[in-house]
């Protein structure tokens, strides 16, 4: 699955599936921007939807933050 800052498209973007408690979710580290966060709810949809894709119960992009090490939506 893939995605830029400005659209979905058939660029790789780095991720890792983790899981836990029985759920399974996939996590890309976002600080570099590679993906579009108001767009996150479609590439969501898309990389977590099983037998089609990656599969997973949730997406989660790191982000900078000021305050912390990171920030995740």
């Amino acid at each position: 699955m893939s995605a830029t800052s400005k659209s979905l498209s058939h660029k790789p973007i780095p991720f890792m599936k983790l899981s836990g408690s029985g759920n399974d979710f996939i996590l890309i580290d976002n600080r570099k921007k590679v993906v579009d966060t108001k767009r996150g709810g479609a590439l969501a949809a898309k990389v977590c939807a099983h037998r089609m894709s990656v599969g997973g119960d949730g997406l989660i992009l790191i982000e900078p933050s000021r305050r912390a090490d990171f920030r995740w939506h």
